[in-house]
């Protein structure tokens, strides 16, 4: 009887055993399958960030292009004796709004999809949160509002003040500078000069937060690197 009982046990342990290895090899199985899936998750992160560092300084070439208009038009110092097509270009970088939209669809996906708060580094998670909510957050409801302004801006250069050129080969809207109306707009004009003036400034705040979201977007591309590197 005591050998039957103690045979028994020892199946009965030797099946608890292989139970509980099973479930220990499963949990080791998904441990490693999430710990790929962050991974990967990670690195495609690294690769969206770094596609917006690029759309970012594409946005500070194209201001640091506009920055001598802006002051040639808000100064307007013989414009008169200026060339036609050089008023044009003017005209036509002082309109121009700086801010574009920015990819974000891989962090999206991470949200939908739950991988996001899979993430067991808080560090690595707090990061990216930082930067696509606070961050990337500020720098689109800034140029959501330089385009908008953009959009008054059109109006009011459809009104009496201006008078556009009639050119039917023109893919603009470029000013007669024929008529001396459009010079005494650029010199006397009050409005004109404080609404030329607040776009000016309005993109200095789009080129401010993109220099402070490049800053932070710099500091966790380098936290990811160094954990991927580490793990």
């Amino acid at each position: 009887m005591k050998n039957i009982l103690l045979r028994g046990g020892i199946e009965f342990l030797a099946v608890l055993l292989g139970i509980t290895g099973s479930f220990w090899i499963d949990e080791l199985q998904e441990n490693k399958k999430l710990t790929i899936e962050v991974n990967q998750a990670l690195y495609s992160i690294i690769q969206e960030l770094n596609e917006i560092k690029n759309d970012f300084n594409r946005v500070l070439e194209n201001y640091e292009k506009q920055v001598p208009y802006y002051k040639m038009a808000i100064e307007a110092e013989n414009l008169e004796n200026t060339k036609t097509d050089e008023l044009d270009i003017m005209n036509w970088n002082i309109q121009s709004p700086i801010g574009i939209n920015i990819n974000t669809l891989t962090y999206e996906s991470l949200k939908i999809s739950g991988i996001l708060y899979k993430i067991e580094n808080e560090n690595i998670k707090n990061g990216i949160m930082n930067v696509y909510e606070e961050q990337l957050r500020r720098y689109t409801k800034i140029t959501d509002y330089e385009w908008e302004y953009q959009r008054t801006w059109d109006q009011f250069l459809l009104s009496d003040v201006f008078q556009l050129r009639n050119d039917e080969s023109s893919w603009n809207w470029f000013l007669n500078w024929d008529n001396p109306m459009n010079f005494d707009a650029y010199k006397n004009n009050i409005e004109f000069k404080n609404k030329l003036i607040a776009l000016r400034d309005l993109k200095k705040i789009v080129v401010d937060r993109i220099n402070i979201a490049t800053e932070e977007i710099e500091k966790l591309i380098n936290l990811l690197n160094q954990y991927l590197n580490d793990n």
